[in-house]
């Protein structure tokens, strides 16, 4: 399914040659992406866009390219041709100077004729005020809201951190998804303020890939760390994983030592609970606590002898080692269940099996 995409950076990161090495890829794929810009860039002349490093490729005006399709192209056509070449995508730089009406227009590109539509740009000017097509855009292509709505969850979307502040102050959250990048304050100082008077998760999402930027995020109290592009399925499972555990942890009277929450998967010992990436595993009683006892000791390995004294309380016989080994077959088969994987319980060979860290 094609989408509509937009990519925003600060000045000077490297934006334009993003997008020419996206063309370039498609070349190299034997496929053709047209190369667009608004009207208001001729920077590099009408027909070119170049970069800082030296890539320049030829582009066409948006309204040029918008009025030109307008003629040429029908939804009955089973393929869309431009220049006489089938168009695999469309790329379109410096989109913050795009109209809201241009934004829709390639909105509708996407759906009616299902090309996927890719746009870099500013989002904000130098006042941080956020220019009219990025907020179309984001408006469009930020499907974040839609994702969590779909699994029914009430979302309260804000674009400056103020807004979302001031929402924090009068409304009951469970969860906070913060952008770095926000046109009013920094996403780190909004998310010290939260820290101030709230414990509720934030998960920080960012287009950054510095290293020191996820460290700031969890050091100043955020619980996890989404870097851009993303996939929202896997959003949404991190936000109902963040949300468990914080509803989990803070329930009246809950001994902490009756759960484990490790690597996507979560044991209730007290209700006899188990969930592994958000889907809920029904395991037998001895399967429960050898899982439990691998997880409480996680790096450790655990011998089978142990295992089995420890689990079943007896002491071990010759046949003792192949009950274990059995039955930890039956909790990787259960395990492999939600993503396919079965590598969770890890043996280590001569020794015996672990969970890692």
């Amino acid at each position: 399914m094609a989408k509509l995409y937009f990519r925003y950076g600060a000045m000077g990161s490297s934006k334009s040659a993003n997008i020419l090495m996206v063309r370039y890829n498609y070349e190299e794929r034997g496929q053709y992406a047209v190369l667009l810009k608004p009207r208001t860039d001729n920077r590099d002349g009408e027909h070119e866009i170049q970069s800082r490093i030296g890539l320049a490729a030829p582009a066409e005006y948006v309204d040029d390219f918008m009025k030109k399709i307008s003629e040429l192209w029908d939804t009955r056509e089973a393929e869309y041709l431009y220049h006489g070449k089938k168009v695999n995508a469309i790329l379109v730089d410096e989109a913050q100077f795009l109209s809201p009406e241009e934004v829709d227009t390639l909105s509708d590109i996407v759906d009616f004729y299902e090309i996927p539509v890719l746009c870099y740009g500013l989002r904000t000017d130098f006042l941080n005020h956020l220019f009219p097509g990025s907020r179309r855009l984001m408006e469009i292509a930020d499907v974040i809201e839609l994702y969590l709505q779909n699994d029914q969850y009430s979302v309260f979307k804000f674009y400056t951190g103020q807004d979302a502040l001031d929402c924090i102050r009068d409304k009951k959250i469970d969860l906070a998804i913060l952008d770095v990048m926000l046109p009013d304050i920094d996403g780190f100082q909004i998310l010290k303020k939260i820290r101030e008077k709230y414990t509720f998760p934030v998960i920080m999402l960012t287009a950054k890939t510095e290293y020191m930027d996820k460290i700031t995020g969890l050091t100043l109290g955020a619980d996890d760390y989404m870097p851009k592009p993303f996939n929202p399925l896997e959003l949404v499972a991190r936000v109902k994983a963040q949300i468990r555990r914080y509803t989990q942890y803070n329930e009246v009277g809950k001994d902490a030592g009756d759960v484990i929450d490790v690597g996507g998967l979560f044991l209730n010992r007290t209700s006899h609970e188990c969930i592994y990436n958000e889907v809920p595993l029904t395991l037998t009683p001895i399967e429960f606590d050898i899982l439990w006892l691998l997880c409480e000791n996680r790096g450790k390995v655990i011998s089978s002898e142990e295992l089995f004294h420890k689990v079943w309380k007896e002491e071990c016989y010759k046949n003792s080692n192949n009950t274990v080994m059995v039955h930890i077959r039956h909790l990787r088969e259960k395990l492999s269940a939600p993503t396919g994987n079965s590598d969770f319980i890890k043996t280590v060979w001569g020794v015996g099996y672990k969970v890692e860290e």
